[in-house]
């Protein structure tokens, strides 16, 4: 057994998922349930009006609505469980299918492999125009305590459930549909780069690798569920585990040992209140803290030795990641509650920190 927890680092990046292992839903449909690690509460968005009444954008296709169903009920049905996550064995299958599609409507396709087996789709297609930017990610989080099937796409009125179906294989599918659509019947106006990421619920390496290659765009549409809002502010997030030690003994005679659950329960209030004054960000509102795994113990009889707890702390702009993680081990360490306890508290330093974004308002382009 590791040091740690299974399913480290689970629930995934700053962003959030087609239903959580808690909700256990994920669909696809209008007025979408965000779920899972970063729902409505870690986005601002900004309502756009319709310009002209509602009325067709020049130059725009037409997909059929039975088209993209069907491809994302096949794409639902190929699991891509981030493996970080305890479950499956990644995303490369899905890639495969992916390419397969774009390779189809006549893109040139490549693979490139971000991690072992997990490769990120690459294609272009078009050859004039300005330079467009499609991206939406491969990976999903869990299914465990999913009350549908997660990989059964089932239609019920008219939305299609499955793990991943919001976040974000119908964006794929979308993207997918509309861009085969384009190039037959000959209304392909820009050059296109389409990229489907890895990796975004727990590392982002697939999106690392992409910034990396600097890709040269005019435009970028990602395809997170916003409900087709523009982001304006996004909390970031840090994750890390904190353990408590004590000494093992055989539970008839608990006053021998030291028992490493109860000083976890000494100290969890302090590990989920963020203390006051709780820094406010206008849009976004104060940041936010929640224990949301817990492990320990070896057996019914023994007085646990190990607890482990993950913490995952929600960032507002202007926080630093690692600051707020010293000032949070600090304030728990120097505790009367930690100080009650026999054995000892340790905190392992963050293995995620992603920071909180923002688009200032004076800024021309979102």
């Amino acid at each position: 057994m590791r040091g740690r927890p299974a399913g480290e680092g689970a629930g995934g990046g700053p962003g959030k998922g087609a239903g959580t292992p808690g909700g256990g839903r994920g669909w696809a449909g209008s007025g979408g349930d965000r779920g899972a690690a970063c729902g409505p509460g870690d986005r601002a968005q900004l309502e756009v009006p319709a310009e002209g009444g509602g009325h067709p954008v020049r130059g725009a296709v037409v997909v059929r609505s039975g088209s993209v169903e069907a491809l994302l009920r096949d794409l639902v049905s190929i699991p891509s469980v981030n493996p970080a996550l305890g479950e499956g064995s990644g995303e490369g299958e899905l890639a495969r299918r992916v390419a397969d599609e774009l390779r189809e409507l006549g893109a040139e396709v490549w693979l490139e492999e971000v991690l072992p087996g997990r490769p990120n789709v690459l294609a272009h297609v078009g050859d004039n125009g300005p330079r467009l930017l499609l991206s939406a990610h491969l990976d999903t989080v869990q299914t465990a305590g999913m009350s549908v099937a997660p990989f059964a796409g089932e239609v019920r009125h008219g939305r299609l459930y499955g793990r991943g179906a919001c976040d974000t294989k119908a964006s794929l599918a979308a993207m997918l549909a509309s861009l085969r659509e384009a190039v037959r019947s000959g209304r392909l106006s820009c050059r296109v780069t389409f990229a489907a990421l890895v990796d975004e619920e727990v590392g982002f390496a697939g999106s690392k690798a992409l910034a990396a290659s600097r890709p040269q765009v005019d435009g970028a549409v990602f395809g997170e569920p916003t409900d087709l809002r523009l982001v304006v502010a996004h909390k970031g997030v840090m994750r890390f585990y904190v353990r408590t030690v004590g000494r093992a003994a055989h539970s008839a005679t608990p006053q021998l040992g030291v028992n490493a659950i109860e000083g976890m329960l000494g100290i969890a209030g302090l590990l989920s209140t963020v203390p006051e004054p709780r820094p406010e960000h206008p849009v976004l509102g104060a940041p936010t803290v929640c224990v949301t795994e817990i492990q320990g113990g070896v057996g019914r009889n023994t007085v646990p030795d190990r607890c482990w707890v993950h913490v995952d702390r929600r960032l507002i702009p202007g926080e630093d990641g690692e600051a707020v993680w010293a000032a949070l081990r600090d304030r728990v360490c120097g505790s009367e509650r930690a100080r009650r306890f026999a054995g000892s508290v340790e905190f392992e330093r963050p293995y995620l920190v992603a920071p909180a974004m923002e688009t200032p308002g004076s800024a021309w382009v979102l």
